[in-house]
């Protein structure tokens, strides 16, 4: 059996997102199986602010890809095990001085006083840890580490001005191993790759992943390229909703403070490799395809890019029990479950991380009974992307607009919208 849209199923998919567009900056879906494109399709302006006057988004936009890039990082490293420059229990502080010394104490929290409490880190953090999301490094919106950038000396800005400044004096706040946290492990990968690879990791992934793969767009530095430059689709910011649905919008500026990247080779010290990554949505939908064709053992049409062991452990639960507490949580916010959807929340019985760095539904069935099944992997991106490889149904698809904030109402529930649409729409042959 291998995933097909009718006609039918085509027309049904083109009007759910002609008619999120209609009140929306452009749209783009992309669903593939492991040998073909099932279904491409762009949809409404290039600028929403101009909605009269701009030219409609197409297959050579490009969009900010933001937390693909976890993925794709993660990709990467996976190759040099593959290729055996590091080992998945090999200590990551062996190529940073900064790391080790950093990683000595964990940041547990702060004493009534407000001075920090620190205890012993009980071992290294290794590539493994890194790349699932245990390596105790947490996210700057938390509490701990917004309280510790709050100590005069500590506020050395934010992981997304691509500063090492930004990571190599914040503390992980959870020992290693313990506890998935949805932290700065990537931006840490990606600020040491050059001293394990040998190589920047532009070149690396253009060289080893993008074109063996035929991928024109992806890049840190698309602002930089005058064949890519006016492809970028300019971001914009939910300002209202009125009372009929209709939203209004604004320039995106760093409303979102967390969210805004320097651009241009020159102001990036390096490329974090949490959220810097530009692509097509197409040309994202081309790195998942091989995923999905090398963890089900396709060949036809394949270029493999990893060992056959490897894309399968790529898309394998590497957590469980305590280590996934807080994913669910995450998780059934990101899909947007509502408080009458109590009955299909996820648990901790329900979900993992993959060594791609991004969470992994398991389990035996689908909650709610439609959308994505148990063994797939996937994310977002800060703008509106929705990512994601469904063994079981055959197919990784990408959805995506460039909308912020990504974390609210519209924007979640324009990506609920698209996938339900898409499994409606969806039959086997």
């Amino acid at each position: 059996m291998s995933p097909h849209l009718s006609s039918n199923g085509v027309t049904h998919l083109k009007d759910a997102l002609d008619k999120l567009s209609s009140n929306f900056p452009g749209c783009f879906l992309t669903v593939v199986s492991p040998t073909e494109v099932i279904f491409n399709y762009q949809t409404g302006p290039f600028d929403v602010l101009q909605r009269e006057t701009s030219p409609s988004v197409d297959g050579n936009t490009i969009i900010w890809a933001s937390s693909v890039t976890r993925f794709v990082v993660s990709f990467a490293y996976l190759q040099l095990v593959d290729q055996g420059l590091i080992a998945l229990d090999t200590p990551m502080s062996k190529f940073s001085p900064e790391l080790e010394s950093i990683s000595r104490q964990i940041l547990r929290g702060f004493d009534e006083q407000g001075d920090p409490i620190f205890e012993p880190s009980i071992r290294a953090i290794t590539l493994r840890d890194m790349l699932n999301g245990t390596s105790g490094f947490d996210a700057e919106y938390g509490a701990i580490i917004k309280q510790w950038k709050a100590i005069p000396g500590h506020e050395k800005g934010f992981i997304n001005t691509c500063k090492a400044e930004s990571l190599i004096h914040t503390p992980p706040t959870g020992q290693p191993g313990e506890v998935w946290k949805y932290g700065s492990s990537n931006d840490w990968l990606s600020l040491l790759f050059p001293r394990i690879a040998h190589q920047e990791l532009e070149e690396y992934l253009q060289e080893h992943v993008f074109r063996p793969l035929a991928i024109q767009t992806a890049s840190f530095y698309p602002h930089d390229d005058p064949n890519l430059v006016g492809r970028i689709m300019p971001l914009r910011w939910i300002t209202r909703t009125d009372s009929d649905g209709k939203h209004e919008f604004e320039p995106w500026t760093g409303q979102q403070g967390s969210h805004f990247l320097p651009t241009g080779r020159a102001n990036i010290e390096y490329p974090t490799g949490g959220a810097a990554l530009y692509a097509s949505p197409a040309d994202i939908a081309t790195l998942l395809q091989n995923v999905l064709a090398g963890h089900l053992g396709v060949s036809e049409n394949f270029t493999p890019l990893l060992k056959p062991e490897t894309y399968r452990l790529l898309l394998s639960p590497d957590l469980e029990g305590p280590q996934v507490i807080g994913v669910d949580d995450m998780l059934n916010a990101y899909f947007h479950f509502l408080e009458e959807e109590k009955d299909i929340f996820l648990t901790t019985d329900d979900v993992s991380v993959t060594l791609g760095s991004v969470p992994m539904i398991v389990g035996k069935e689908r909650k709610g009974g439609w959308g994505r099944r148990p063994g797939s992997a996937g994310w977002g991106g800060a703008a509106g992307t929705d990512f994601y490889i469904d063994p079981a149904t055959g197919i990784a698809v990408v959805f995506s607009t460039q909308l912020l904030p990504g974390s609210g109402p519209v924007v979640k529930g324009s990506k609920k919208i698209i996938e339900r649409a898409l499994f409606e729409a969806l039959e086997q042959k």
